[in-house]
């Protein structure tokens, strides 16, 4: 992923940058990524997968010790929010901005 995004910064730069500079371009990201974790971020549009999410969400909460009248509560809850909610699951917030 790292060498992705230097490559892609690479291209958007070889216009601003000169012959010299684009040869040390890739040396210095290195350096200055040597030190993160870059991941990418998956978005989750799909219905099957807002399901997978939920399923998983159910799972946590039966090994917490829910009961089944809970994890139905939860699963209802959650479908219904999802539905309403026109946003990807992953740019739902709790700090009630819009975003």
């Amino acid at each position: 992923m790292k060498d992705n995004l230097i490559n892609e910064i690479e291209l958007a730069m070889q216009k601003s940058l000169s012959h010299e500079q684009i040869k040390e371009l890739p040396t210095v990201l290195e350096y200055t990524f040597r030190n993160l974790c870059i991941t990418e971020k998956v978005f989750c549009h799909s219905a099957d997968c807002r399901s997978d999410l939920i399923e998983k969400f159910l799972a946590a909460k039966k090994v917490e010790g829910c009961s089944e009248k809970s994890t139905r509560y939860y699963k209802s809850s959650l479908v219904n929010a999802f539905n309403k909610i026109e946003k990807n699951v992953v740019q739902i917030t709790t700090d009630g901005k819009n975003g």
